[in-house]
């Protein structure tokens, strides 16, 4: 019964996915697989392909919007969260190239007057709300309210000239008689041109409106739409990808499955118990497929014994593939059609990355614990053909990595997963393990863990036995009372 109900909805799913999908895009993954790995070359394959380009507009963007959080910034910019997190780093350093790009032709500083039109702060939403009211050149009906619904407990959108028939008072239009603080945006068709949280306001043309006014919005804003359309166009295109870079991790079943989650998740109302459940189903999709054939609630359990574990036992090399995979998955959700979700989703992927990272900022200041840096000149890297259980898959694709350093002749070798991709990952993480025992000795990482857990053996061992003695002291006790009584 069960695995009918699976089949009918992942058939729904798939359906519907693929009819967002070119007609070219139906394809059998292994031959796909196979002529991708085939028609790729050495350069092809360095580090800088997989890399999407930054603009200028994105950068600016990512700037203005610091202040907010990495799951808001993603879910803004259609970024995963590892990208959105080095582009602030790189924003940040005024010695990094992104920050002279962005402020060498930046319109963040382009006028005095914007910058004090800023410093006035953000226009209160009643003016917004009152020049809608009274302008005569705008059309009420065009614009939108955007607020929190104390009642169904959900963010609602209603037209600016809808009338009040809930909200006790005299008051006849319901966005006058709203309070104030419940709404968070406001757009004109389908662009915000009002929000609280970017601080953005370009009715007046105040904080990060940066100057652009509801006039200038109404004039460009076929020129804007036409803008979205052609983004919704590369998210299409990129979901493809994204698909495709899924299925080499989680293989064809698994990614079914995922779509069917997926679709049952989004016919629900948004709750943070689903999406925890959620995420750890996706989790243990990936440890189906890639610790071979376990049942399901093996590998859920599995997970759960993870997420437990002391940060000082967990081995990094060991979680190189699940983080990874956690990022791309991100990559694959800030194309979800769904704004609440999508940033309920990445949220949970973002403290299950934080847990099984460890805190950046203690381990930041720990300087011996830093991984030695690996330059991509001073590497050598070969891609051959796998070996050993999974047939075709892995016999008939170059993704076995072999990594050697050439100044210190440290060789590795991975082939852990079906994704090249991530075996180079994998790879390099192990050479600089290698390469940090090497130049740091007793000091480095391994050595290190090593040292606690013979710590930890020794302490464990010395509270067995001290156990045992106070137990051997009860039994002595309670048999000399008995003879003595």
């Amino acid at each position: 019964m069960l695995y009918s109900i699976r089949s009918a909805l992942g058939f729904t799913c798939r359906r519907a996915l693929n009819a967002m999908r070119p007609p070219h895009t139906t394809f059998n993954r292994a031959t796909i697989s196979q002529v991708r790995h085939n028609m790729m070359t050495k350069d092809e394959l360095t580090m800088d392909n997989i890399y999407r380009e930054w603009t200028v507009q994105d950068d600016e963007t990512l700037y203005t919007n610091r202040h907010l959080s990495t799951v808001k910034l993603a879910s803004l910019l259609g970024r995963g969260l590892h990208g959105v997190e080095s582009r602030i780093k790189k924003l940040s350093d005024v010695n990094s190239p992104a920050y002279s790009r962005l402020f060498g032709a930046s319109s963040l500083h382009h006028s005095t007057a914007a910058e004090e039109e800023k410093s006035k702060g953000l226009t209160p939403v009643k003016e917004i709300l009152r020049r809608i009211q009274w302008d005569p050149t705008l059309n009420g009906n065009e614009f939108t309210i955007v607020h929190y619904d104390r009642v169904d407990n959900s963010v609602c959108e209603t037209n600016f000239n809808a009338e009040n028939d809930s909200i006790s008072g005299k008051e006849r239009q319901y966005v006058f008689a709203l309070p104030e603080h419940r709404i968070q945006s406001v757009k004109y068709r389908e662009r915000v041109v009002w929000d609280k949280e970017m601080r953005m306001d370009c009715v007046f043309g105040s904080m990060n409106g940066k100057g652009e006014t509801i006039d200038r919005v109404i004039e460009t804003y076929d020129e804007w739409k036409r803008e979205k359309e052609e983004r919704e166009e590369v998210n299409r295109k990129r979901y493809v990808e994204m698909v495709e870079e899924i299925t080499d991790i989680l293989g064809e079943d698994g990614v079914r499955e995922m779509k069917s989650m997926t679709s049952a998740l989004l016919e629900r109302e948004v709750d943070v118990i689903s999406v925890r459940d959620y995420v750890k189903s996706i989790i243990g999709l990936y440890y189906d497929a890639n610790r071979g054939d376990v049942d399901a609630d093996e590998s859920l359990d599995a997970t759960d014994e993870e997420e437990e574990k002391d940060e000082d036992d967990l081995d990094s090399s060991d979680q190189a593939p699940i983080i990874h995979f956690l990022y791309v998955f991100s990559e694959l959700v800030v194309l979800l059609p769904n704004e609440l979700w999508r940033e309920a989703i990445l949220a949970e992927v973002e403290t299950v990355l934080k847990s099984r990272e460890g805190d950046s900022n203690s381990s930041s200041s720990d300087s011996t614990g830093r991984l030695p840096e690996l330059k991509e000149d001073e590497l050598e890297e070969k891609f051959v053909r796998g070996s050993g259980a999974g047939g075709q898959k892995i016999n008939k694709t170059s993704n076995k990595v072999i990594l050697l350093h050439i100044p210190t002749q440290l060789r590795v070798e991975c082939q852990d997963t079906r994704s090249l991709q991530q075996n180079r990952k994998i790879a390099r993480k192990r050479l600089q393990l290698k390469l940090d025992d090497l130049i740091n000795g007793e000091s480095s990482r391994s050595n290190k863990k090593a040292s606690k857990i013979g710590a930890k053996k020794s302490k464990n061992k010395a509270r067995n036995k001290r156990r045992q003695l106070k137990k051997l002291k009860r039994e002595v006790e309670a048999e000399d009372s008995k003879y003595n009584g």
